[in-house]
């Protein structure tokens, strides 16, 4: 168990320098953290971030509010192939009490695949790909498009413990492409307790032990960029990034449906302006409270 967990924080500690992984809408932290469920999942979200103090010359503050849909497929798990494919849309409201707000609101489509070959019971390998169009809902979505794709290898020292390590490349609006490093941990600590890694972690138990109330405690950075409407000719952009906290129970009402709550907070809250590849400035949030609740059906 010693080395088991050694070996665990290593990892996390190798991969906390992975900004960069969550690159917008739904993420391959939800897709670990969440019940696995072969077929097909519609899943419908909102969410509020409620005011919080900027560290800008306007001395207000901001609420950030969205809602989005999606819709994912998951092929059988723990065979030699497995597929999970989603797609979905989310549109994000930012509501600035200054009157010079750089923006108001924004959409995103996005779309991401995840792959895994099982050479044996011990060694497999996976590839993933996400890619997002995001833009201010005055500009063009198909100028702000970004995608993550990269490879790698999976051991399982036992049934209840999985790693995973690769590297990856992530595109950036205004920049270069980046290359960064990828992995997850999937690792069931009892019967009723799990831990689940990528761009976050998140504690998940199961507080009856038969799957209708999954109670989860996470740790996730969250990084998305958008096009905003061009100035004189020139593109822009702006990165929205925080450190989100949350802890939440999902309820199986059914064995097809299912709703989840969380409460949380943003913390560590940025908003970076570039125009033209050149940085123009930021501004800092102050942490701001948060809430989420889904609604889902299983098919």
């Amino acid at each position: 168990m010693r080395k088991n967990v050694f070996i665990i924080l290593s990892i996390i500690s190798a991969l906390s320098v992975a900004e960069a992984q969550v690159i917008g809408g739904s993420t391959f932290f939800d897709q670990i953290a969440s019940d696995w469920h072969m077929g097909f999942t519609v899943d419908t979200m909102g969410s509020a971030a409620l005011p919080a103090d900027l560290d800008d010359s306007s001395g207000g503050d901001l609420g950030v509010y969205s809602a989005a849909a999606s819709i994912k497929f998951q092929g059988e798990k723990n065979k030699v192939d497995f597929l999970d494919l989603e797609t979905g849309f989310e549109y994000r409201q930012y509501d600035f009490s200054s009157k010079n707000a750089p923006f108001r609101s924004m959409q995103l489509v996005y779309g991401r695949a995840f792959y895994t070959h099982m050479f044996n019971r011990q060694w497999s390998a996976f590839a993933l790909c996400i890619g997002n169009f995001g833009a201010e809902s005055s500009a063009s979505l198909a100028d702000g498009g970004r995608i993550l794709a990269g490879l790698g290898a999976g051991y399982a020292f036992n049934e209840n413990l999985r790693i995973g390590l690769g590297a990856a490349a992530v595109s950036r609006l205004e920049c270069d492409m980046i290359p960064i490093p990828i992995g997850f941990i999937d690792w069931k600590i009892t019967d009723r307790l799990s831990l689940r890694t990528f761009s976050g972690g998140a504690l998940v138990y199961d507080f009856f032990g038969d799957g209708t109330l999954l109670v989860n405690f996470s740790c996730e950075y969250v990084n998305s960029e958008f096009r905003l409407t061009k100035y004189k000719g020139l593109g822009r952009s702006v990165q929205d990034s925080y450190m989100s906290v949350a802890l939440g129970a999902t309820y199986n009402i059914t064995p097809n449906f299912y709703v989840s709550g969380s409460i949380g907070g943003n913390f560590f809250g940025e908003l970076e302006f570039r125009m033209d590849g050149v940085g123009q400035g930021d501004i800092d949030i102050d942490s701001a409270p948060v809430f989420y609740i889904h609604i889902g059906a299983k098919f």
